[in-house]
């Protein structure tokens, strides 16, 4: 990993994103929607008032303990509000995009770091989220955090002790923060070998893994409560759905969210896959982030609901949205690349009409991108537009 250059660039690419993804969510954010937030609502408030956060039919949401006990501290000094329930996951979007920052430009300069912490700002899926309390503002934090403390060339064993409990946090949020652990002992072992002190990895993820059973014992009665919940996924009627056509569910369901325009990705998509596929050029020095976002998106693609038979989960673009963070990073080193070798380009005149296509995409990609933001939070108004859309479409 390099040091960024200078400690100036190196804290403007540290803190210019955390403002940016400020500055656009509390202008383009979503806010309470009813749906998922209002369950980790109610389950912080049962918590405070010492009951069991339990619905009617027991629900995944019990589970998500990295946003239900912070949810529950929030609660407990600020009160229920909009605003408190929305703080969580401001918190986390906006100290993501400055690890994302920290993370480029530690390993190729301020330049890469600046870039994929704007880049990760800009992204409608993230910002949408990032007022919206679910699991996934809190996992890509975690992630991202046991990230920077795992790269950070600490060889004693409280740093990988550190960034497995991480990794454990984001277990909490949801499972497929676990899903980390084996990409970061898998690039120890290709990196250098696997040693003793690894071990801590393990260690630190199995400490929090104890502390939730310790939790579900005293609370349910039952230390592997969290695991009897996955019981109703099968009969989701999503999944269901999802399931009725699965060639396309396992091969298209993804990429069809991912690279078309809209509201989602904007038109960030297309720059996204292809930062992964420049990365997949780049393995030694990408090798790490590639992984971290392919873990992901595999899990998500190709995981069963149940342990009987295969039933693929319901496909939701909000699933993949921790994906963006290692995604960003690869883009902003592919656009930053990109950049220099028309620098070098001999001719003047081919060099500079190329840097000006290139701002003048990056302004309608970013123009696009703020206009999907809006209609974000534009519920009736994106509603209308399809209503219409699909009135026109029955007439013609």
């Amino acid at each position: 990993m390099r040091a960024p250059h200078g400690f100036g660039a190196q804290r403007a690419a540290v803190v210019l994103p955390a403002i940016a993804v400020l500055l656009v969510a509390l202008c383009f954010g979503e806010g309470m929607q009813a749906t998922d937030d209002l369950d980790y609502a109610d389950a912080a408030i049962s918590l405070l008032g010492g009951a069991v956060p339990a619905a009617i039919t027991p629900h995944h949401h019990e589970a998500r303990l990295s946003v239900i006990l912070p949810l529950a501290a929030i609660f407990s000094l600020a009160g229920t509000s909009d605003a408190s329930i929305a703080l969580l996951p401001l918190a986390c979007t906006a100290l993501t995009a400055s690890l994302i920052g920290w993370l480029a430009a530690r390993s190729w300069g301020s330049r890469v770091g600046l870039s994929a912490g704007l880049l990760y700002a800009s992204l409608p899926l993230p910002i949408s989220l990032a007022t919206v309390c679910v699991p996934e503002p809190v996992l890509t934090f975690a992630l991202c955090a046991a990230t920077v403390i795992f790269t950070s060339g600490d060889q004693r064993g409280s740093g990988a002790f550190l960034a497995g409990a991480l990794v454990g946090v984001a277990y909490l949020a949801t499972e497929v923060g676990a899903i980390m652990l084996p990409v970061f002992l898998l690039y120890r072992l290709l990196e250098r070998g696997l040693r003793l002190r690894d071990a801590w990895l393990v260690a630190g993820f199995l400490v929090v893994f104890g502390l939730e059973l310790a939790f579900h014992a005293a609370l349910h009665g039952d230390a592997f409560y969290r695991f009897t919940l996955w019981a109703s996924y099968p009969e989701d009627p999503l999944g269901r759905l999802a399931n009725e056509d699965l060639v396309r569910r396992l091969l298209a369901a993804y990429p069809s969210v991912i690279l078309p325009p809209s509201t989602t990705f904007g038109l960030f998509g297309p720059l996204l896959a292809l930062g992964g596929v420049y990365a997949c050029f780049r393995l030694r020095e990408c090798g790490l982030f590639l992984s971290w976002a392919a873990a992901i998106l595999l899990f998500y693609d190709l995981m069963s609901s149940s342990l009987t038979r295969y039933v693929a989960l319901p496909v939701s673009a909000r699933l993949i949205a921790p994906a963006c963070a290692p995604l960003a990073i690869l883009s902003a080193k592919a656009l930053v690349d990109l950049w220099d070798w028309l620098a070098q380009t001999r001719s003047a005149v081919l060099r500079r009409t190329a840097r000006g296509l290139a701002v003048a995409v990056g302004v309608v990609v970013g123009a696009v991108s703020l206009l999907s933001m809006y209609l974000n939070g534009q519920p009736s108004l994106t509603a209308a537009a399809a209503h219409n859309a699909k009135a026109l479409n029955e007439w013609l």
